[in-house]
């Protein structure tokens, strides 16, 4: 009877791999059952040898086991074997629990790695500390910030990809006017409108006149560097549900196309809840409570209104739009001076900040 071997794994393939770690332990089941076979096998020859019907064996003419083959010791050898195989049935218990176990975790951390490559490919873009384009990167007027980007990996189709954000603002005020105490409301104050909808919205419609160099207002000059990066998004379809989601939830995660596209709607863009919440604040108001957004997205925050007195400095104003309506016409989510992100009255929501999806490559000096 050969003894059983454990396979040797290479020392590359062992660190911190779950894969391979649950691999070994259903490889040491497999080798446990070989060895209770060999037993099994075993105790099954020796009831043989004791009633003389092994075949092949020496011992079958033996003089001292013929006298020794009566009852007694027959039942005793079957004792024997009895308590040989209730040991090897509760040793078959522990090995089904130990590949249980090994299976589950298997699945568990298959899904983990399902749910993260879905949320991953769906919008979970990581938070960077930001690196500024200035006007000699970009041809605008104003500087953009880096606020997100995708990991460079291999196996990430969406590496090389950046979302930024306009430092200076455009100012919905400027373009649909105000009058103190007016009644009715504004145009600019009821931006999202009756069906409270992006899609529908003045703060859509700003940006995207802005982008195309159809405002009244500031315009994105036609022939600015950052139009040979800009690419197509999924931010006029992922536009979210603000506070009554998690802030894990991607349904106002916006993506990349990969699709260069200088000019076209719904290439700029105004932030959503969760996307402000990830990327640039301080912290966002939650129906769960309030939430310290984390440290890379207050650093963006900080890098935004590091200059209160340059013109256009978030320091300037009051409150900003989101793409992210909110329950009513006359609430939506919005990221205000302080850094909250939160869903209020837009009584004091006055100014875009358009967020574009560029290939990073926007940021190499030899652009």
């Amino acid at each position: 009877m050969s003894l059983p071997v454990f396979p040797r794994i290479p020392a590359n393939q062992m660190e911190s791999q779950m894969t391979v770690t649950i691999g070994q332990i259903l490889q040491s089941v497999a080798m446990e059952e070989l060895a209770l076979s060999h037993i099994l096998n075993a105790e099954g020859e020796k009831i043989q040898l004791a009633i003389g019907t092994l075949t092949n064996s020496r011992f079958n003419d033996d003089p001292i086991l013929a006298t020794d083959r009566d009852l007694a010791n027959i039942l005793g050898i079957n004792e024997s074997v009895k308590n040989m195989l209730g040991a090897v049935s509760q040793n078959q218990m522990f090995l089904l629990g130990k590949m249980a176990s090994a299976m589950n975790s298997y699945g568990t951390f298959v899904a983990r790695l399902q749910r993260r490559r879905i949320t991953y490919l769906k919008g979970a873009v990581s938070a960077v500390n930001g690196r500024i384009a200035g006007a000699e990167l970009t041809g605008d007027d104003s500087a953009w910030l880096e606020v997100g980007a995708y990991p460079v990996l291999k196996s990430n189709e969406y590496s090389g990809y950046s979302l930024i954000v306009r430092n200076e603002p455009i100012n919905l005020v400027d373009v649909f006017g105000y009058v103190e105490g007016s009644d009715p409301l504004p145009e600019f104050q009821t931006a999202f409108g009756p069906d409270n909808e992006y899609a529908n919205s003045n703060p859509r419609k700003l940006v995207n006149n802005w982008f195309d160099g159809n405002g009244t207002g500031q315009t994105l000059a036609q022939d600015a560097k950052l139009r040979n990066f800009t690419v197509k998004n999924s931010a006029f379809i992922k536009t979210g549900k603000g506070p009554i989601e998690d802030l894990k939830a991607i349904s106002g995660m916006s993506m990349p196309s990969k699709s260069l596209s200088p000019t076209g709607d719904d290439v700029a863009f105004i932030l959503s809840f969760q996307e402000a919440a990830r990327f640039a604040s301080k912290q966002s108001n939650w129906e769960t409570g309030l939430k310290s957004s984390e440290l890379e997205a207050q650093s963006n925050f900080k890098m935004l209104t590091s200059q209160p007195n340059a013109p256009g400095a978030m320091g300037n104003w009051s409150n900003a739009w989101l793409r992210t309506p909110g329950d009513s016409d006359l609430s939506a989510s919005c990221l205000n001076f302080s850094g909250m992100v939160s869903k209020q009255q837009i009584y004091n929501l006055g100014v875009v900040h358009p967020a574009l999806w560029v290939k990073s490559s926007l940021f190499n000096t030899n652009n």
